[in-house]
């Protein structure tokens, strides 16, 4: 800041008499300038009312005063008459800033000037004086950098990542958690395109994001969290979750980023995966162990009959009036139960594998008969009565057909156990299939077992739930995280007469799918 112009001296209204009630009202230093004459000694000749008020004294206390004396606390007053001296020596207009005595006691911060005041040529009848008082800046300013210190300190121990752009994404802030998350110094990041954190193909595109919300206002991120890849300074590619807001600081736009590194979350949920699927595993080759009478019935039936006709046609080759019709027909058989046989033992085998789950397109209905088809000796057997009721033109799903199969092969089982020692009444296994809503599907699996018995329908899918004496507790418990997976629900009830209902919905398949 420059130094006043002695001439500004003239409008300045110095006072002789200063406030004579200065003392007995002391009144808060003004924020115009003080002005105080000095002569070469560096005594008070006038002074305005501004700095009478400032040191809140008398007028005879402040007249003739050593200037240095009245204004300067001792410790600094060398310091000061030392830069006084300097000054008035070699006229240096320059500004200093130093600690002054206010009226009351208090101290204050103080820029002042000092300037020559001329009375003709190559005469000088003294100096000048300006100042300001700059304590009430000052603690503006100080109250302001502790709320920043404040707030930057509550930013850094924040557990997430908190940053701010501009309307170019150019970071202007960032807190430690930033730096933690990517690796990087905030030196290295403040000043450069927050895309220095995405890997391509967002890196390229992240400007027209925000180009394209600046003129058209159609949000893709903004308001809405959503998972994205983050990019570290090492290279490497990691997972993210991002949440965008937007603000405005003097009527510009800025937006503010909150991330989270969801790496471990990640990980974590791929091992529980990997434990659902070792869960699962184990499920199937319990309740397939379980079938074993009757799956082994079910193979052996093509198994029969492909002996039966081949013996039918060394019979009819032995003979001496073969009929080759009816060798062509018992052919036609064998090979059909060859085939039957087969189709089972593929499907028990696509049951017990271990493979990584793949979601694929897939028919309900289909399901239901291809599980079915292990169970059709066992229903046969015990004299359960069956009943289908699959309903056509149902929705096709996206969905693991492995994971689907083991769920109607759990509810399937459950139904036929609870029935195998019923000697009251029927024995009914109901399967049914229709459309739910515009784009589901719903399953359901009802029999005339005991029920529920006043049990909570829920406490079935309990994890080591069960009410078999040798059953392990997970099928009902597997089946709903695998329904829950493909974003269906599962639930159960009990009939109105006897029995229990078993339901899943699975949405449909996504029409950009189709």
């Amino acid at each position: 800041m420059r130094a006043p112009q002695s001439q500004s001296l003239a409008d300045s209204s110095v006072d002789q008499r200063a406030d004579p009630a200065a003392t007995e009202h002391p009144l808060p230093p003004s924020s115009g300038h003080l002005i105080v004459v000095l002569d070469d000694q560096a005594r008070i000749v006038s002074f305005n009312q501004a700095f009478s008020r400032f040191v809140g004294k008398k007028p005879e206390a402040i007249r003739d005063a050593d200037f240095s004396a009245l204004v300067v606390p001792k410790e600094e007053r060398e310091a000061f008459e030392g830069e006084l001296r300097t000054a008035i020596e070699g006229l240096e207009g320059g500004a200093r800033v130093h600690t002054w005595r206010a009226n009351a006691g208090g101290l204050r911060r103080v820029q002042w000037w000092l300037s020559c005041l001329d009375s003709g040529p190559g005469t000088r009848r003294g100096f000048a004086v300006t100042a300001i008082d700059l304590s009430s800046n000052h603690q503006a300013w100080d109250r302001l950098a502790e709320t920043e210190a404040r707030l930057q300190s509550i930013l850094d121990t924040a557990v997430d990542g908190i940053c701010t752009i501009d309307e170019k994404g150019i970071i202007e802030s960032l807190n430690l958690a930033i730096e933690q998350i990517f690796g990087y110094r905030s030196g290295e990041l403040i000043g450069r395109n927050l895309n220095i954190l995405m890997p391509e193909p967002y890196q390229g595109e992240h400007d027209s994001y925000i180009s394209n919300y600046l003129a058209t206002g159609d949000k893709k991120i903004i308001g809405v969290g959503r998972e994205v890849e983050g990019k570290r300074k090492d290279g490497s590619i990691f997972p993210l979750d991002i949440a965008v807001s937007e603000f405005r600081v003097a009527g510009k736009r800025r937006f503010m980023g909150l991330m989270r590194d969801i790496s471990e979350r990640k990980r974590a949920e791929q091992e529980a995966r990997r434990r659902l699927d070792e869960l699962a595993h184990a499920s199937r080759l319990s309740a397939l162990g379980e079938m074993a009478t009757g799956i082994a019935h079910e193979v052996n039936q093509p198994l029969a009959a492909i002996v039966s006709y081949a013996q039918a046609c060394l019979n009819l080759l032995n003979s001496e009036n073969a009929d080759t019709a009816v060798l062509k027909d018992a052919l036609t058989q064998i090979t059909a139960q060859g085939r039957r046989a087969g189709e089972i033992v593929h499907h028990l085998r696509q049951l017990v594998r271990k493979d990584q789950a793949a979601r694929s397109d897939l028919d309900l209905n289909e399901c239901v008969r291809s599980v079915l088809s292990l169970f059709a000796g066992e229903i046969k057997s015990s004299g359960v009565a069956l009943s289908l009721e699959l309903a056509h033109g149902i929705p096709r799903l996206r969905a693991d057909r492995v994971q689907v199969e083991q769920v109607l092969l759990n509810l399937i089982r459950n139904a036929l156990d609870v029935m195998e020692n019923q000697t009251d009444g029927s024995r009914h296994l109901f399967i049914s299939t229709r459309l739910a809503g515009d784009k589901g599907v719903e399953l359901c699996v009802r029999d005339t077992g005991t029920g529920l018995e006043g049990e909570d329908p829920e406490r079935l899918f309990e994890t080591f739930y069960t009410t078999k004496p040798s059953g392990l507790g997970v099928g009902l418990s597997i089946s709903r995280s695998i329904i829950s997976s493909h974003g269906g629900r599962l639930w159960a009830r009990e009939n109105r007469n006897r029995g229990l209902s078993v339901h899943f919905i699975l949405p449909g398949r996504p029409s950009d799918e189709k």
